[in-house]
């Protein structure tokens, strides 16, 4: 079976299969539950997983299982192949960046914050943060059920069997880089013809509300999601707004569901990744949550770094490489770095 077979196979297969996008690589032993949602990139190795899953875009998971109805974001690191299996329980969320090292068990119910590195196991509802991870208290939700994908599935199939998204997907797999170029050009202009001024390069998905400003460049392998008030998405104030000269780097990952703007001559480096969503975690079925993020003109995001909103960074401020940045909920208006994915320390206040 080719990558193409596997998709299609995924894709147009009677449900409740689970979703596979494109680019997705599930090797070893893994196993995939009904209803369960892999996105664009991630990549599956000796990894079983229950159903009603979701997998976010680029995460690595290898030698590990996890139960239903659990949510893992993007750019999430789960064990390592061939060492100590890990255990992810049911109704877990794993937030963005978040790393879980071999041989960790990670309790049902509990939340492991965006970015975290996980060296110990967390007990059933704990919530832990931090690099390394430490216990920040105990999730106190209302039982409403785990997270399904069943009914939402249905309708993301169809929007993916779409000519938009499975163009796109059709290629990525089979075209050249030119090629792929082209798509993306071509589908900007089909969605907004004031974006004709933008230099799209072979963009990875883009199923986005864009707008925004003249000379706009997107790199190689770059991810834009978010839908608003144009094509019905889950918040009207949804969508992605990049201002005059705005630069994002090969491989980023924009996630606009809850809504993302950019003032001109801003540069996100690449690999970096920018949230604007999340989920309540007051409800055992973890719904999402619009988390907006706004960067001021001239701002520099380095490269792998993560944004995770609610963000409003200020004009000319530089976010350096690798850095974790979440809102100071200790000083309003003000945002913090909490950690890096790099090899140099990094942490402070962004002001």
């Amino acid at each position: 079976m080719t990558a193409m077979d596997d998709y299609l196979r995924a894709l147009f297969g009677a449900p409740p299969t689970p979703l596979f996008e494109h680019e997705v690589e599930v090797t070893g032993r893994s196993e995939v539950g009904p209803d369960s949602w892999v996105r664009v990139g991630a990549r599956l190795h000796d990894a079983v997983l229950a159903n009603d899953v979701f997998v976010g875009f680029r995460s690595v998971l290898a030698g590990c299982r996890v139960g239903p109805g659990t949510l893992i974001a993007s750019g999430v690191r789960v064990g390592e192949p061939g060492a100590a299996p890990c255990r992810i329980g049911s109704g877990v969320w794993l937030g963005a960046g978040a790393e879980v090292a071999p041989g960790v068990q990670v309790g049902d119910g509990s939340v492991v914050a965006a970015g975290a590195v996980v060296k110990a196991d967390v007990p059933a509802g704990g919530i832990v943060a931090g690099r390394p991870a430490r216990h920040v208290s105990s999730r106190q939700a209302v039982d409403d059920g785990l997270p399904s994908f069943h009914a939402l599935l249905r309708t993301v199939t169809r929007r993916q069997q779409g000519s938009r998204l499975l163009g796109q997907a059709m290629v990525r797999l089979a075209g050249d880089r030119t090629s792929q170029a082209a798509v993306g050009r071509a589908l900007l202009v089909e969605v907004d013809p004031d974006l004709g001024s933008w230099q799209v390069g072979a963009v990875a998905l883009v199923d986005a509300d864009l707008s925004g400003g003249a000379d706009v460049v997107l790199g190689d392998d770059v991810v834009l999601i978010g839908r608003g008030a144009r094509t019905p998405g889950p918040w009207p104030t949804g969508g992605i707004e990049l201002g005059d000269r705005t630069e994002v780097g090969a491989g980023a990952v924009l996630e606009g569901a809850g809504g993302i703007t950019t003032g001109s001559d801003v540069r996100i480096g690449p690999g970096a990744h920018v949230l604007s969503s999340g989920h309540d975690h007051g409800r055992t079925s973890l719904p999402l949550t619009p988390t907006p993020v706004r960067i001021g003109t001239g701002a520099r995001i380095g490269a792998d770094a993560l944004l995770v909103g609610p963000l409003d960074i200020g004009p000319g401020q530089v976010v350096p490489p690798g850095a974790v940045v979440l809102r100071d909920r200790d000083r309003p208006g003000e945002v913090k770095i909490v950690g890096t994915r790099t090899a140099a320390a990094v942490e402070g206040v962004l002001r």
